[in-house]
């Protein structure tokens, strides 16, 4: 039995090493890190009348299962790397600072559940908090070049570029009826479509500007 432990563990090392490592190189999970990150972008798009909450579950669901994507292949990177950035990085502390404050008001609340999964309707609780915290952790170790960051704010401003075509279709009558009727475009809510299209605003002027 210890032999055959013995054979399974050298096995797991030569996949680790040779297979795992050695074929994924640094280059190549960054480009997927920054493709996942695109997909990220394109999710405000995702609505549909067939979906419970149709404006808010498509997105989060598609959204949540991105970023744990790239928290597994930033992991990856790190092992690669052997370093991640944490040192003086005062953003990063002030927010992973009131991530855990949020955590200790979860576990101390009326309702843990509700807390750290939030509900259908909203989706959001401590859960996406924390899934953020692993995006900003993604977007500081990956993207440091300028041209990095441009791609990022071009690729967002063409998604709410789309969105805003949306809701003037919506409103001219010209979106199928397999779709959502319009109500800001495919955002759902006038405040959240008006903050959404404010940050790509501020995109847009940072692109205008460089």
């Amino acid at each position: 039995e210890t032999q055959i432990v013995g054979q399974l563990k050298d096995a797991f090392r030569f996949a680790y090493d040779n297979k795992f490592i050695n074929m994924m190189t640094s280059n190549k999970l960054k480009n997927i890190i920054f493709f996942l990150v695109v997909l990220a972008i394109f999710t405000p798009l995702l609505a549909h009348q067939e979906f419970i909450f149709p404006y808010i579950y498509l997105k989060n669901i598609a959204f949540r299962a991105l970023v744990l994507l790239m928290g597994f292949f930033i992991a990856w990177y790190a092992i690669l790397n052997k370093k991640l950035v944490f040192k003086k990085h005062y953003i990063l502390y002030a927010l992973a600072s009131f991530v855990f404050v949020q955590f200790l008001a979860t576990i101390f609340g009326k309702n843990i559940y509700n807390s750290f999964w939030s509900n259908f309707e909203r989706m959001e609780g401590w859960i996406y908090l924390f899934l953020l915290l692993i995006l900003f952790l993604v977007l500081i170790n990956i993207f440091h070049k300028t041209k990095d960051w441009v791609s990022i704010f071009r690729f967002s401003i063409m998604v709410s570029s789309a969105v805003i075509l949306y809701d003037i279709f919506g409103r001219l009558g010209w979106i199928s009826a397999t779709l959502i009727q319009s109500s800001s475009g495919t955002i759902g809510n006038t405040s959240f479509f008006g903050g959404y299209l404010l940050f790509n605003t501020f995109f847009a002027g940072i692109l205008f500007l460089i």
